[in-house]
């Protein structure tokens, strides 16, 4: 006699980059330990690997998770983990005020679903750069997470900022950057000026984030606090 099936809830949310609707279904223990695996080492990309299956093994939507943008990754990773483990986490904070310092830890609860995702209104995918040249960007996926816009290796930021054009416009004419080789893409973006530049970098700079205020009252000094919360990390870290 084989062993009974257990019903699994399924739960919906919307992409915060299309706003279309998803189904899911909670963490399961196979999902806990990839999790718990990837934890237990300091490799970043091991855990940026992890929340990736984690996503894509949860989805009953026919989606392909891989080519999601971050935010949209952060999202769903967030809503499954409030189906699947809760809602309140534990948090604990120590200010840092120079002119007044205190080395008490507080304990604060945070409710994940009054996490939201951030919509820059000055935030636009498409940057003019000259009155005939448009470049059409894309988000970048979760793994690129772990880059940062270190001023330290310029040739790594000219090879991140010149892979998230997606399509030039020329005019009337539109090429997709996909069918030029990487050399010929890097080429393209560093006859940009340090302005154009800028409004590119501008672009990853305002892209939508889960992001919550947070305030609270130091139990100690009575300092009245409060901290920016922005992606898994601040969250889940």
């Amino acid at each position: 006699m084989p062993l009974p099936k257990i019903d699994i809830p399924a739960y919906t949310t919307s992409l915060p980059s299309t706003k279309k609707e998803v189904r899911f279904r909670p963490f399961l223990v196979k999902e806990e330990k990839i999790l718990l695996m990837a934890n237990q080492g300091d490799d970043e990309n091991e855990k940026v690997n992890a929340i990736n299956q984690i996503v894509n093994n949860c989805m009953i939507t026919e989606l392909d998770t891989s080519n999601l943008p971050t935010f949209d990754i952060e999202w769903l990773f967030l809503q499954l983990r409030i189906h699947s483990v809760g809602d309140i986490i534990d948090m604990r904070f120590q200010h840092t005020d120079p002119d007044n310092p205190c080395k008490h830890i507080t304990e604060s609860k945070l409710n994940l679903k009054d996490v939201v995702v951030k919509y820059d209104p000055t935030h636009n995918k498409n940057i003019k750069i000259t009155d005939d040249i448009t470049l059409i960007l894309k988000y970048p996926k979760l793994d690129a997470s772990l880059f940062t816009l270190s001023m330290d290796d310029p040739d790594k930021i000219i090879d991140f900022l010149s892979s998230g054009i997606e399509f030039i416009k020329e005019g009337e004419k539109l090429h997709e950057t996909k069918d030029y080789t990487k050399e010929e893409r890097k080429e393209f973006f560093e006859q940009l000026t340090n302005q154009q530049m800028q409004m590119v970098q501008n672009f990853y700079e305002t892209q939508p984030r889960i992001e919550h205020e947070l305030k609270y009252k130091c139990e100690a000094c009575g300092s009245q606090e409060t901290v920016i919360l922005r992606g898994l990390q601040d969250f889940l870290g």
